[in-house]
């Protein structure tokens, strides 16, 4: 990870726009996260980490919620498990080594933000819902929306870390309206097609704004092959029909581009790629994308 080396690839003089490794572990673990929002007086879901299996099973029986059960580092919801009481345990990797989480189920509506920070001022900014995925967490669909107490709570954590770099985090909103920050991704993230065009998002990794830079809108964006087939084997494009289309007609294809046709084809031969990994390591299709750039309990 560039961040390892950051001190000693910026005594060459160059720039490197991201935190140090520490920070970005501090962030990335969802246990260490969890503890930094509490620190910091927020209110994410009653979360505990368990180091082995019996550990596990220990709690879930004195546990009367809902909860959710998923590693301390994962992406695109990969081994997430939900549990209610008298469902039976699922066996898990789990050690000191390789610890999870087991965090009470908030239910909500997902959103997803978006952000680029320098030295803890928020350059630019972004929130989208999770409304069309590929699998249990990866995002097709992005529209812009704004949520003031979500923007704060970025604008609050950035500017305490002092953070460089691209930045997202995962929250839950209740019927309520209660916020839920859930976890933090340090990096960036598919929310970053929002700004797709914007030539003051591309010049805030190069000098800082006078003024924060936020999407437009009434202009949707979408990953249009994932969206379509990830529509009708959810069965989303189905039950949905009109909704699902008028999505899919009014949002931009982020990969189309009469000006450069070939990203566009070469996404043919790319799924079928994916395809031959997923069956050869026995992994889902979502965790073939990342599964040689991931990062986690072996830094």
């Amino acid at each position: 990870h560039i961040s390892i080396g950051k001190k000693i690839i910026e005594q060459t003089g160059c720039q490197v726009f991201c935190k140090d490794i520490h920070t970005l572990w501090k962030l990335h673990n969802k246990w260490e996260f969890y503890k930094l929002v509490k620190n910091y007086g927020y209110a994410p879901p009653p979360t505990t980490c368990v180091t082995s299996h019996k550990e596990l099973k220990d709690f879930l029986a004195r546990k009367e919620e809902k909860v959710v059960i998923k590693p301390v580092y994962s992406r695109f919801g990969s081994q997430v498990y939900f549990y209610e009481k008298g469902d039976h345990v699922p066996h898990l990797s789990i050690s000191k080594e390789r610890p999870w989480i087991v965090q009470d189920f908030v239910q909500g509506t997902q959103y997803c933000s978006y952000s680029v920070s320098s030295h803890g001022k928020l350059l630019a900014h972004s929130l989208y819902s999770t409304k069309y995925t590929a699998g249990p967490g990866a995002t097709v669909f992005f529209q812009h929306i704004e949520n003031v107490e979500i923007q704060k709570f970025v604008s609050r954590i950035v500017k305490q870390e002092n953070f460089t770099g691209q930045i997202a985090f995962d929250f839950f909103i209740d019927a309520q309206g209660r916020v839920y920050p859930i976890e933090c991704n340090p990096r960036s993230t598919s929310g970053i097609h929002l700004f797709d065009g914007n030539k003051e998002f591309a010049l805030s990794f190069i000098k800082e704004n006078n003024k924060m830079i936020t999407p437009a809108k009434d202009q949707a964006y979408m990953l249009g092959i994932p969206m379509l087939l990830y529509g009708v084997k959810s069965g989303t494009a189905i039950k949905h029909l009109p909704s699902f289309f008028k999505d899919f007609k009014g949002a931009k294809d982020v990969i189309f581009s009469k000006k450069d046709m070939k990203p566009f084809f070469y996404q043919i031969p790319v799924f079928f790629n994916i395809l031959r990994k997923a069956m050869k390591y026995k992994i889902d299709l979502t965790a073939v994308t990342t599964m040689d750039i991931e990062w986690g309990e072996n830094l």
